[in-house]
């Protein structure tokens, strides 16, 4: 998909994002630094102010929060978890929870989605996914088939995120 680089133009105004390689580290601190996301938007800063303290209430990055030496695909930075995406870019971990009476992660797709524009759902997730990153909530699965067999398979595994939108395929 080459949604990324045509949101990121469209978004150039509101974010800058800065990547470092893995095994740079900082020369004062000696730690590996994280990368920055500086938001002109400021429902978007006032999101993002939220999401250390929601961490202890959420069932998954609890966890994680209180033991990240236990998680190698994380990393905690002045209060952010922090993990990588499917590219392998830097992704602060979103928790679930509330805040100003709205749910943290719905309220972050509706400052991504007035970043973007009505440029649609695909877009507006491929965006999301560049950004952020949470562990579904919801998914739906279902098995479709049977189909010729291919390789000993005749049947696939669908599961969708509710939420995000994602599928997985996998054949059985």
């Amino acid at each position: 998909m080459c949604f990324i680089e045509s949101t990121d133009k469209l978004a150039k105004d509101c974010i800058k994002h800065r990547t470092v390689e893995a095994n740079n580290l900082d020369s004062q601190t000696g730690e590996r630094p994280i990368p920055s996301l500086e938001f002109k938007d400021s429902p978007m800063q006032d999101i993002l102010k939220n999401v250390p303290s929601l961490y202890p209430e959420d069932k998954f990055f609890s966890h994680v929060v209180k033991n990240p030496e236990h998680y190698n695909k994380f990393e905690v930075c002045k209060g952010i978890l922090w993990t990588q995406n499917h590219k392998g870019e830097h992704v602060i971990c979103i928790p679930k929870g509330t805040a100003g009476g709205k749910t943290l992660r719905g309220s972050l797709l509706d400052a991504c989605h007035r970043t973007l524009g009505h440029l649609g759902p695909h877009k507006t997730l491929a965006y999301v996914r560049h950004w952020f990153w949470w562990p579904w909530e919801t998914i739906g699965m279902d098995f479709a088939g049977p189909y010729p067999e291919i390789k000993g398979f005749n049947y696939i595994l669908l599961i969708i995120c509710h939420m995000m939108g994602m599928v997985h395929v996998i054949p059985t």
